[in-house]
């Protein structure tokens, strides 16, 4: 076997004229070199056929007496200096690849060998966290096999490994990709066609044994299969794992995968089922505990806004003001004022500081439409609630307005805010005929509304509209 010194000689008669250029230009860079002893060997071994183990030691350490235990310890460095450079130059996806796929294209079998049992090690050990692996595992089997035909060994099963990794790598983009088309079609105007799901579906229904030691791709397929369909059972069955999978998967998979948790949840308040609010604001609590809530060091304001709703709608007002504050500065700055705005407006609202409510949604640019959306939704709220009905038809004809030319709201959005438009201004005649008829009558009506109310699925604020017809029917009866 070769010692790490051969190695280095290998390495570097394997350089082409450019690669030696650029190799030398890296080495003197001080982002990536602080010991100029490496630039001195490397220039030696490319100036000087013959190399003394003397000459190399004086060129790179002058004035020094010889130490050859020294000299090995340059020459390892060299080495593993030189590997990161090839790791930085190569074209690939995955650095450490990049090292096996030049070892294998110069002919370095010895050194492929040796850098692909330790890469080997390493990938075990992390196992699959993310699709990154997956893809770098796919990679690996990929070099290893085309290194056993290009040298005649024997197969040892990279050929087997390799097709499994594609299969896996496939299932997992496959449910990746699927679940934010679903995602996307609820939030955005869209449409998207999947094929062969049917065939994901099966497979990993078939081998959901076998797959236990890839949670991510079953993660990705309960999450699927909530968006796909209505179940609690499913929606549960998706919390615990992830709960359990914790350190298992990568930070940003988490995170979609409780995105996805969440906006079942949010699916279900829209609905009117308001005990899932307990499970938003546990997701929520869940990520902040474990510094999910924060991605790359900032929170979004998707995240900000639904964490301030829940805490407010669960009473939960010093946990709310204390978020409010507490992540502002953690917003992207583009949007951080009018985030902050908003949500301090909607916090008023509910504490019932209406004028103050009002003042800061003065402050609020909707230059988002789920801003826009959210910001006539609270005014809607406070002209209802403080029967002020010149200011809420005013507020109806401009939302119904706005909601016929954005074409960018998606179906279910448009739907659902239509809905609540609709009964919102039925149960405003309604209240406001009531002094000229007969009581009874005004009762009968007002239950009748509430029922069609409370047999519709798709009305946003659906709970908040109900509680407010059925505080006004004593008050509009007496």
């Amino acid at each position: 076997m070769k010692s790490p010194s051969d190695r280095l000689e290998s390495l570097i008669e394997t350089f082409k004229k450019e690669e030696r250029k650029r190799a030398k230009a890296f080495l003197e860079s001080p982002y990536h070199n602080t010991n100029p002893a490496l630039v001195k060997l490397f220039n030696f071994y490319l100036k000087n056929n013959v190399r003394a183990s003397e000459s190399m030691f004086q060129s790179v350490f002058p004035r020094t007496k010889f130490d050859i235990q020294k000299l090995y310890n340059i020459k390892s460095l060299l080495y593993r200096k030189l590997l990161e450079f090839i790791s930085n130059y190569q074209e690939l996806d995955s650095n450490e690849i990049n090292v096996l796929n030049f070892f294998r294209q110069r002919g370095l079998q010895q050194s492929f060998q040796l850098y692909s049992k330790n890469l080997n090690k390493k990938l075990i050990e992390r196992g699959y966290q993310s699709e990154e692996d997956y893809h770098r595992q796919y990679q690996f089997f990929l070099e290893s096999d085309e290194f056993n035909v290009a040298t005649s060994k024997s197969d040892e099963g990279a050929l087997q490994k390799k097709m499994d990794h594609v299969d896996l790598y496939y299932l997992l983009i496959k449910l990746k990709t699927a679940c934010e088309m679903k995602n996307r079609e609820r939030i955005v105007s869209g449409k998207y066609r999947s094929e062969n799901m049917d065939f994901v579906i099966g497979k990993v229904n078939r081998d959901r044994n076998s797959l236990k030691e890839h949670p991510l791709v079953l993660l990705y397929f309960d999450a699927f299969r909530l968006m796909d369909g209505d179940s609690h059972e499913l929606y549960l069955r998706l919390k615990k794992e992830l709960h359990l999978s914790g350190g298992l998967i990568a930070q940003k998979d988490a995170k979609a995968l409780i995105n996805y948790a969440q906006n079942f949840c949010i699916r279900k308040i829209n609905n009117g089922e308001v005990d899932y609010f307990k499970e938003l604001f546990e997701l929520y609590q869940y990520q902040i505990d474990g510094g999910l809530i924060l991605q790359e060091g900032y929170i979004s304001e998707w995240d900000y806004k639904t964490a301030i709703t829940v805490g407010l709608r669960l009473k939960k007002r010093t946990w709310t003001e204390s978020f409010i504050n507490d992540f502002k500065e953690y917003l992207p700055l583009h949007i951080q004022e009018n985030a902050y705005n908003y949500n301090l407006a909607n916090f008023y609202y509910e504490i019932g500081n209406h004028g103050q409510a009002l003042k800061m949604l003065n402050t609020v640019g909707f230059t988002d439409v789920f801003y826009d959306l959210s910001s006539r939704s609270v005014l809607l709220k406070i002209y209802f609630e403080a029967d002020d009905f010149e200011a809420l038809s005013g507020v109806i004809v401009t939302f119904k307005a706005f909601l016929k030319r954005n074409k960018t709201i998606a179906e279910f959005q448009h739907e659902i805010y239509w809905n609540l438009l609709k009964y919102t201004q039925k149960g405003m005649r309604l209240i406001e005929s009531a002094p000229k008829k007969n009581t009874s009558k005004f009762q009968s009506k007002l239950k009748d509304l509430i029922d069609t109310i409370e047999g519709e699925s798709k009305i946003a604020n659906k709970s908040w509209l109900l509680e407010i017809l059925k505080k006004k029917a004593p008050q509009s009866g007496a």
